[in-house]
């Protein structure tokens, strides 16, 4: 009985750890979009002076 439980909160202890996980996955996901789309934006302009200054 007592061993059913302990697996029972076992399971539902992954699976809410395993939801904990999908949300920080999903938030690094938008944080790691939003990063790449500011980054594409000036990342372009460092990348053209990066040329002009190496060139």
């Amino acid at each position: 009985m007592f061993v059913g439980e302990l697996a029972m909160l076992v399971s539902r202890g992954r699976v809410f750890l395993g939801l904990f996980v999908l949300v920080d996955i999903v938030k690094m996901g938008r944080l790691v979009v939003m990063m790449r789309g500011g980054v594409v934006m000036s990342g372009g302009l460092k990348v053209m002076l990066a040329r002009r200054m190496l060139r």
